[in-house]
C-alpha cells in the first residue's frame, strides 16, 4: 500500500493533477484523434457524391435496368438482324494506343461485337491501312481504315496501291473522291471540330455521338477530377453507369446531321473513338518520389515526394508498381454505344452495304439491348427501311418497333412531329419529308437517350435526290 500510495503520489502535483509530462501526451493523443477525424471528414466530405452513387443511387439504377431487361421483346423473324458493331476503334498502329490485336478481338467478343471497323491514325508508311485487321477474325468482322485529322475513311476490304497518296498527299475533295473509287466511305468524325468542310458534298457520313467528345468536354469544364473520383469509387462495380457522368446528349449533332440529310444522303454512326489508352497507374521511383502516370505516355505526368513519398516507399520496395486502373478498356468502349447494321447475313460485303445505304442506328446498348428495333415505311406493296429514301405518295404509313414500351419521338426535317408511349406505333404519313426515331427509356423517373434511328427520305416532288 505504501508503495503504491508513494507512486501515485509521485505520479501527481501537489494540486493533485497528473504532472505536466503525462498532461501533454494525452493532449498529444487527442489533438491526434481531432486531426485524424478531421481528415476523415474531409474525405468523407469529398466523396460524398461518389459514396451516395456506389451504395444508394446506381444500385437503385442497376435494379431498374435489371428490372427493364426482364421486359425486352426477341427481334421479330422478318429476315434482317441487328448486327453490333463498332465504327472508330484504334490499335498499336496509331500513334496514342498501343492495343494489341489479340486485346481488341478478345473484347470484342466479350461484349458481343460482330463487326468492328479499325480506324488508325496515318504513319509515314501508312501500316494503318496495310498491317490493319481485315476480315474475319474468331467471329468478328473487321473493317480497315484510318482516321486523319480532318476525316475518317473505311473500306470493304484490303486496300492497295498508293496509300501515302491517298492519306496525306491529295486535296481534301479529291482525297475523298479516292476512297470512293476504291469502295470506301468518308466519314466526318468529332462534329465538334470547327474546321470541318461540312460543305463538301462527297463524304459519306457524320458521327452522332462520339465518346472522346464528351471526354474532352469533362476536361474543358475542368471536370476531370470529379470525373477520375468517381471512377476509382465507382468504375469496376459499375463500368457504363460511371462512364455515364460524361455522357452527353448529342443535340447539336443531331441537328447539323438533319441539316445535311435535308439535302442529301449522309449516314450517321456512333464513334467508340476506342484506344484504351487512358490508364492511371501509381509507381515509386528510384529517388522514393511517388509517380502519377496518366494515359500512354512513358513519363510521368507529376511525380510527389515529401509525405507522399515516404508513405510509397512504406507501401511499395523498389520501383514497384503500387496501384494501376485502365479507365478504358477495349470492353468498355466497345459496350457503351454501338452502330446496330441491318442485314440479312453476317458478311463482310452485306455489312458495309448496310452502312453504306444507312441501314443502321445507334444506341447505347449499354445499359438496354436495341435488337428488335425497326423503323420502316409500307404504302402497298412498296416497303422502305431506316436508311431508304423514295417518293412521296399518299397513304403510306411509318412503322415502329422497339424492344419494350417506352418513349418514342418521331422526328420529322429536325422537329417533333409526335410522341407516343408504346411498343410499337403506325403513324400515318400526310406529307413528304425526312423521317427519323429517338427512343428513350425511364430509370428510376429520369428520362434516357437510347436509340437514335437513320432516316426514311419520303420525297417530294422538288426534293433533291440523295
Amino acid at each position: 500500500m505504501t508503495d503504491n500510495n508513494g507512486s501515485q503520489a509521485r505520479a501527481r502535483g501537489s494540486d493533485g493533477l497528473p504532472k505536466p509530462r503525462h498532461r501533454g501526451l494525452r493532449i498529444g493523443c487527442f489533438l491526434a484523434l481531432v486531426l485524424i477525424l478531421a481528415l476523415l471528414g474531409v474525405a468523407l466530405w469529398l466523396l460524398r457524391t461518389p459514396l451516395y452513387k456506389r451504395f444508394v443511387l446506381y444500385p437503385r439504377y442497376a435494379r431498374a435496368l435489371a428490372e427493364l431487361k426482364t421486359r425486352l421483346a426477341a427481334p421479330p423473324d422478318d429476315g434482317w438482324t441487328d448486327f453490333r458493331s463498332v465504327v472508330h476503334s484504334h490499335s498499336y498502329l496509331s500513334h496514342d494506343s498501343i492495343g494489341t490485336p489479340a486485346e481488341i478481338v478478345a473484347a470484342a467478343k466479350k461484349v458481343g461485337i460482330e463487326a468492328i471497323f479499325m480506324t488508325d491514325h496515318p504513319t509515314a508508311d501508312n501500316r494503318q491501312l496495310s498491317h490493319a485487321l481485315s476480315g474475319d477474325a474468331s467471329g468478328v468482322i473487321f473493317f480497315p481504315g484510318y482516321e486523319s485529322g480532318e476525316n475518317m475513311a473505311v473500306f470493304p476490304g484490303p486496300v492497295t496501291g498508293e496509300l501515302n497518296r491517298l492519306v496525306q498527299l491529295l486535296p481534301l475533295e479529291k482525297k475523298f473522291d479516292n476512297v470512293a473509287k476504291r469502295g470506301g466511305l468518308v466519314i466526318y468524325p468529332h462534329p465538334e471540330e470547327g474546321k470541318r468542310r461540312w460543305d463538301i458534298v462527297n463524304f459519306h457520313g457524320m458521327e452522332i455521338y462520339n465518346i472522346h467528345t464528351d471526354f474532352k468536354e469533362v476536361i474543358a469544364a475542368k471536370r476531370v477530377g470529379e470525373f477520375l473520383l468517381e471512377e476509382l469509387v465507382l468504375g469496376r462495380r459499375f463500368p457504363m453507369l460511371a462512364f455515364r457522368v460524361m455522357q452527353r446528349e448529342p443535340v447539336e449533332f443531331l441537328a447539323r446531321w438533319d441539316d445535311l440529310n435535308a439535302k442529301r444522303h449522309v449516314i450517321g454512326t456512333a464513334g467508340n473513338d476506342a484506344h484504351q489508352n487512358v490508364r492511371l497507374a501509381l509507381q515509386r521511383t528510384e529517388e522514393g518520389k511517388l509517380a502519377v502516370y496518366f494515359g500512354v505516355e512513358e513519363e510521368p505526368e507529376a511525380e510527389l515526394g515529401g509525405v507522399v513519398g515516404w508513405i510509397a516507399g512504406w507501401v511499395a520496395e523498389g520501383t514497384e508498381e503500387i496501384w494501376a486502373r485502365q479507365v478504358d478498356p477495349y470492353e468498355r468502349s466497345f459496350a457503351f454505344v454501338n452502330t446496330f447494321l441491318l442485314a440479312r447475313e453476317h458478311s463482310p460485303q452485306a455489312l458495309f452495304e448496310a452502312l453504306a445505304q444507312g441501314h443502321n442506328y445507334v444506341a447505347f446498348a449499354g445499359f438496354l439491348d436495341p435488337r428488335g428495333f425497326r423503323f420502316s415505311y409500307r404504302n402497298g406493296d412498296v416497303t422502305a427501311i431506316m436508311g431508304d429514301e423514295l417518293a412521296f405518295q399518299p397513304g403510306g404509313s411509318l412503322h415502329i418497333r422497339v424492344p419494350l414500351e417506352t418513349e418514342i419521338r418521331l422526328i420529322r426535317d429536325g422537329t417533333l412531329h409526335s410522341k407516343y408511349s408504346d411498343q410499337e406505333v403506325t403513324a400515318p404519313v400526310t406529307e413528304p419529308g425526312l423521317y427519323r426515331v429517338e427512343a428513350r427509356f425511364s430509370v428510376g423517373g429520369e428520362s434516357w437517350p437510347w436509340i437514335y434511328s437513320s432516316p426514311i427520305h419520303l420525297l417530294s416532288s422538288d426534293s433533291p435526290p440523295g
